[in-house]
This record gives structure tokens, sequence and C-alpha cells, in this order.
């Protein structure tokens, strides 16, 4: 019997068709469905009700859940995160049952209730649920504790695995996003959070080698990341007070995803380019398929702070121009058809991205004004001229692979040359730009600010980006002095 049983839980914790996109449609089919039968049996009015936030707080607590459960068995169990995923994620199934039971045994509605902090473990919560749902919730530390004795024989582990077990409802309890501040109509933001922080552990304990090596690869673009943090400060700075937008915190972690998702969009197609280049790229140790996966997994989890921010604050031109840049950083990357064959629209695909990150800054306090679309358009030239710098250092695996820039058709040196002609009007349109959107400053602060450091960090810039293993030094250069820039507008 136990060999039986121990036969079918291996086959199931190693069965290579429960991936990822699996687990997410078993969560989508078990929120939606588990909406439908409560709704059917009079226990809620979720369908004739619903909306997106409804929605995400059911989705994201089944989410969290599995999520929990999985990380703290596969630290008792010392399993695989993947492994205990496709384990638990059909057991999922069992929270229909909840309403079916309680149907049948009790004959008529009841209420369900999440829990709280003072809900501490399965005990209270049972004691505040009808008989279903506390059914299904002993059974659930039970069967870990009896699967932890079938893996590891160890009558400890499983009393340990039990207790543990036992109290992982704690972390969804509805009062911990109340102690936030966001209520309960926001728990689906408390709880993504949440998952985000469990995720990237049992990244780290599925493969600490891969998850370091993402890691640094993130962290080697950040001054591409950075530049586009300084231009969306520009923009908010531009049109309001930095210090006086609500939840920048959030603003900024949908920039960094999105900036995240861009790397492993851009590295997914860039690998064989990236290899002619000697340069760093996350197929380098990660699968095809790890990449999809992570991808993937971003995407669904920038979801719940977009409805945040749609929602809860009411930024709805925010969310259309991080839709945007999301959807710019696919085209840009996809099968570098832009790179190869329609020059020069990837470059103008590039500079688009930049402008509507400024934009994105602008719209948290400017939605509609008569000389929106004029910075709009200056900016993007101005991010034009600027990007064919970037090219510098990819000439030989763009030449090789047919990317088609500046470099590759105008030939190396004359290319570097032109783009030093187009660093001299990017600038020119950059003080264009100030002119039209900063207060008057006087000559003093003008000096200090503009004057100076564009005559001392201009050059220097571009006497580096001479040297192709300064090439990097030469953009954090450019960062330093955007952020110069960005000073008198802090103190005004």
């Amino acid at each position: 019997m136990d060999t039986n049983v121990f036969n079918s839980l291996r086959k199931l914790e190693s069965d290579e068709r429960v991936d990822l996109k699996l687990i997410l449609v078993f969560l989508l089919f078990v929120s939606i469905t588990r909406m439908i039968l409560e709704t059917l049996v009079g226990s809620s009015d979720y369908v004739t009700n619903t909306n997106l936030p409804t929605f995400l707080l059911v989705f994201t607590f089944y989410g969290f859940a599995l999520v929990s459960y999985t990380f703290f068995l596969s630290l008792c169990s010392g399993k695989k995160p993947m492994n205990m995923a496709r384990l638990l994620t059909p057991f999922l199934l069992l929270a229909l049952l909840v309403p079916l039971l309680d149907y049948f045994i009790t004959g008529y509605p009841v209420t369900y209730q999440m829990s709280s902090i003072s809900d501490f473990d399965i005990l209270r919560i049972s004691s505040n649920n009808p008989i279903g749902e506390s059914i299904i919730l002993w059974l659930i530390p039970f069967l870990s504790a009896l699967y932890v004795f079938f893996e590891r024989k160890s009558i400890k582990r499983s009393i340990l695995t039990f207790i543990v077990i036992f109290l992982v409802p704690i972390l969804l309890a509805t009062d911990i996003a109340d102690l936030l501040n966001l209520g309960r109509g926001l728990f689906f933001l408390y709880a993504t959070t949440g998952s985000i922080v469990l995720l990237l552990l049992m990244f780290y304990m599925q493969n600490e080698e891969k998850f370091g090596y993402l890691f640094t690869r993130f962290v080697r673009r950040m001054n591409r990341v950075i530049l586009y943090l300084i231009i969306f400060f520009f923009g908010i700075a531009t049109a309001g007070s930095i210090f006086a937008v609500n939840f920048l915190g959030i603003h900024v972690l949908i920039l960094l995803m999105i900036s995240f998702i861009a790397m492993c969009v851009d590295d997914y197609y860039d690998h064989p380019v990236d290899r002619a280049n000697r340069k760093a790229n996350i197929l380098d140790l990660l699968t095809k398929e790890d990449v999809k996966n992570i991808i993937l997994v971003s995407c669904v989890v920038l979801i719940p702070f977009l409805s945040f921010i749609f929602e809860g604050v009411g930024s709805v031109m925010f969310v259309y121009y991080m839709i945007s840049l999301l959807s710019l950083a696919f085209l840009y990357s996809y099968r570098n058809f832009l790179k190869t064959s329609l020059f020069p629209l990837n470059y103008l695909v590039d500079a688009l991205s930049y402008s509507i990150t400024f934009m994105a800054g602008r719209s948290v306090f400017v939605v509609h004004a008569p000389s929106e679309f004029l910075y709009f358009i200056l900016v993007i030239l101005i991010f034009f001229f600027l990007i064919p710098m970037k090219d510098y250092e990819d000439y030989e695996g763009d030449r090789k692979f047919g990317i088609k820039t500046l470099y590759t058709i105008l030939g190396f040196e004359k290319a570097f040359k032109v783009c030093k002609l187009l660093l001299v009007v990017a600038l020119l349109l950059t003080g264009l730009l100030f002119l039209l959107v900063l207060p008057p400053l006087s000559y003093l602060e003008i000096i200090i600010f503009y004057v100076i450091p564009s005559v001392v960090l201009v050059p220097f810039m571009v006497i580096r980006f001479r040297r192709s293993e300064d090439f990097e030094t030469s953009l954090w250069i450019f960062d330093i002095l955007l952020v110069v820039y960005l000073v008198p507008l802090l103190l005004l």
C-alpha cells in the first residue's frame, strides 16, 4: 500500500506536463469556477457584481495560497519547488468542493470568511467558517505531513510539517492588507507582493546558479534601467513635485518590472548576436523554456500592480503608457525583424519607449494639455539622435547577423563621427525642451546645473565612448549628467 502511494506521488510530482502554463490555467479555472459555484449555491453574488478587483482578489488569494504552501512544503520535505508545485496544483480542485459540501450538508446558503490575523491557525479559521471549508483546511496539514513522512521517513519532520502548514493561513490574512493601509479591496496587491518574494526565494532554491546569473545580468543592465527611471522622474518633475506622487514606489516598481521583462525578451531573441559580440546573455545558462516562464510569470505579476494604479490611484494614462511600453519591448525584439528589415524604424521604436516613459511621468499630474504632443515629439527626436551611440560595441555581431545600424550601413569610422554630431544635436534639442518645460532660472543656476556639467561631462563621455572597453562608463556619465540636470526641478 505504502509503495503504491509513494509511486503515485512520485509520478505526480515529476509529471513534466504540469508546467507553469498549466499551473496558471488551474489557477484561472479554480478562481472563476469557485466564484460561479458560490453564486449558484447562494453564498455570494460574485458573478452578478463581478469586476476586475474582485476577480484579482480571488485569483491572487489562491495564487498566494499555492505559492505559500509550495514554499513551506518544499522547505519541510527538501524537494525542489517545481516538484512541489506539480504535486500541489491538482489539489487546487479541492477548493471547488467547499461550496458543494456546505450546500449538501447544511442545505442553505452559507457565508465564508477569509482569515484574519486573530485567526492565527486553522483551528480558529474553522470556527468562523462552515464545515466544508473546515474539512479542506484540516486536510491540507494532514496530507502534507503524510507526504513528508513518505518522502523522508521521519516522524519529527512530519510533525514539524504539520505545525508549519497548520500556521500558513496567517500569511493569507486580510488584516495584513488593512495594516498596510490597503484594505480588503486591495488585498490582491498584498498577495501579489508576497507571492513575488516567495517566488524569488523558490527560484533561488530551485537553482542558485541560475538565480545568481539572472540577477547579475539585470544588474549589468542597470545603467539603462536607471536611464528610464531618470527620464520618468524628469517627466514627473516637469509637471509637478516628485514628492507629491501617491504610491511613487509602485510606479517605480512597475517600470523596473517592465525593464526586467524587456531584458528577458531582448536576450531571448539576441542570443546569437550577443555571442558574436562576446556579451553576456541569460540564455548562456538558462534554457529558452526558463526564459519564457520568467517572462510569463513577470507579466502575470505585473497585472495586479497596473490594476491598482488604474483603480486605486486613478492614473489611467500611466497604465496606458506602461502597456504601450511593454508592447514596444516585444515589438522591438521580436525575431529582430525591425533590426534586420526596417531600418531606421528600430531606432524610432527605441526612441518611442523613452518618450513614452517621459510622458508617463507627466501623466501622473497632467493628462491633457496643448503642449503635450510637442514635448512627446521633442523627446522622441532627442533619443532618436542618441540611440545610435549604443550600437558602438555591437558592430561585429550586428554585421555578421545582418542587423542594420548606422555602423553596419556607413562603416565604423564614418558612423562614429556621425554619432558624435548627433550627440550635439540631441543636446541642443534637450536645451530647447528645458526652455519649454522649466520654470525661469537665474543665470547662476543655469551655469551651475547646465553649462558647467555639460562642458565637463560631455567631452569626457565622448572620450570614453571612443574606447569599446569604456563604453558602459560613457553611459553612466550620461546618467550622471541627466541627474545633475534634474536637480533644479527637485529644488523648485
